[in-house]
């Protein structure tokens, strides 16, 4: 069932040609045309059996109203005209004035020209919420959980009513609208029924990849080359989001002016190096995250050397956090956050290796917040008992391996597959890995090393990418 709305709330008009209800003002006339046109969409609102349209710009609503029946079409007179309304099934009416019934022709106009209602004179009502929902879920690509196919859903016909068609099925608006509402922010999965009873899950897929860059101009040209190599080495087909101070605001200007419009910027203040470290925990407070699905977080120094496109699958199919596991546990420093762990009594093995925090990717910022947001107090919490801010060397890692095994929510099971390390004091590489990402570690803040073996590196694939 869809939401029952609330009293005098406007409603979206849809036709039953999938189209959507406008007003263009420049030709002064009522049009239907496609969901997310730029034209006003026209809003009705219902007093019992009576229904008057307005359309609405930034500043107000206009009323539409004093059409003459049989005209060509709807003039805005800016005096609100009651139409009669009559319901015709759940949310579908037909709309009159004088015995005229308002018709979504063929090319695309209305007009108040027909004498009898059949199925190009009934509309049915959205919510403004419902339409919201269905711009969303029509300008987004969605995954079949049971096959892997990325797709974006089409809305089409079948017969007299609009549905919506994921792939070879096909689902009715107000299915379709009853299987989304229940998302606080808009869903990022669907289940969905097909054929009666059986169900098919969707997820969304709108890829957002993050870096967070803040310090030495080297950290910034290292950034500048891990993100040219996801676009030109990885195939990325989502966005990129770097978070850094104000100053660095145009940082796309070190890209391709074709990358720039792929790249969104997030200012936020770092006082020290510990703060800049958590940032990449931040996320989950990022309003720009929200809407992305799957996500994965890489270093300045991580370079893409192929298609993350199964990856980004996987992320999108599991509820765990996914981080790239590196180095025995308890090595010589304490990387990993050792002494964290004894301290607060938690098993482990010293064999066992010790996640990086420089990969990171997940499902969605909704799902990890909490953690998250945990990883940072307990960080804080420590450099406040303590009385200092570098306790550790590699200042957040250890905090995000100790809620790792206190959570029970991070796997290196996946990222094992796609990552691998290249420490910045190793021989340069003299082959492409083809892994999917490397990363140039050797200590936070050290970027001079480390941009040197990319640069390098970036030359080898642009290389191997040009070879016969």
């Amino acid at each position: 069932m869809m939401t029952p709305p609330r009293p005098g709330e406007p409603f979206v008009l849809m036709t039953c040609h999938g189209t959507i209800v406008q007003y263009v003002a420049a030709a002064d006339r009522l049009i239907h045309g496609p969901i997310g046109q730029d034209s006003p969409v026209v809003e009705l609102v219902r007093r019992g059996d009576e229904a008057s349209l307005s359309w609405r710009n930034a500043s107000s609503d206009h009323p539409l109203g004093r059409a003459t029946p049989g005209s060509e079409h709807l003039t805005a007179m800016l005096v609100a005209t009651a139409l009669s309304l009559q319901e015709t099934g759940p949310r579908r009416v037909n709309l009159s004035l004088g015995g005229r019934y308002l018709c979504a022709e063929a090319d695309g106009t209305l007009a108040l020209s027909r004498d009898v209602a059949s199925d190009w004179e009934h509309f049915l009502l959205l919510t403004g919420a419902e339409y919201a929902l269905l711009l969303r879920i029509l300008g987004n690509r969605w995954i079949d959980d049971q096959t892997g196919i990325i797709l974006r859903p089409v809305l089409a016909t079948a017969g007299a009513q609009p549905v919506v068609s994921f792939g070879e099925d096909a689902i009715s608006i107000p299915d379709l609208l009853a299987a989304a509402s229940n998302a606080e922010r808009g869903p990022n999965a669907l289940w969905l029924p097909v054929a009666g009873w059986k169900l098919r899950l969707f997820r969304l897929y709108r890829p957002l990849a993050y870096l967070v860059a803040y310090g030495d101009d080297a950290i910034f040209d290292c950034a500048a080359i891990a993100i040219r190599c996801l676009f030109e080495f990885g195939q990325w087909d989502g966005d990129v989001l770097l978070i850094t101070d104000a100053d660095h605001a145009a940082f796309a200007e070190r890209l391709p002016e074709w990358m720039r419009a792929r790249l969104l910027i997030a200012a936020a203040p770092a006082n020290d190096v510990l703060d800049y470290t958590l940032r990449r925990y931040g996320i989950a407070d990022c309003a720009q995250a929200w809407d992305y699905q799957p996500l994965l977080y890489i270093d300045t120094d991580v370079m893409c050397d192929r298609p993350l496109a199964p990856l980004l699958r996987a992320l999108v199919a599991s509820p765990l956090v996914h981080a790239f596991p590196e180095m025995p546990l308890a090595g010589e420093n304490d990387y990993y956050g050792v002494s964290l762990l004894r301290a607060d009594s938690l098993p482990f093995s010293p064999g066992e290796p010790g996640f990086s925090s420089g990969i990171i990717g997940f499902r969605s910022v909704g799902e990890h917040r909490a953690l998250f947001q945990a990883i940072m107090r307990s960080t804080l919490g420590l450099a406040a008992t303590l009385g200092r801010r570098d306790a550790f060397e590699y200042y957040d890692q250890p905090f995000f391996n100790y809620a790792a095994r206190k959570s029970g929510m991070v796997t290196g099971a996946v990222m094992q597959r796609f990552a691998t390390i290249q420490f910045s004091h190793w021989p340069p590489l003299s082959a492409p890995l083809r892994k999917g990402l490397v990363h140039f570690a050797g200590g936070v803040g050290k970027a001079r090393p480390k941009l040197e073996q990319m640069t390098d590196y970036a030359a080898l694939l642009r290389k191997a990418a040009a070879l016969p």
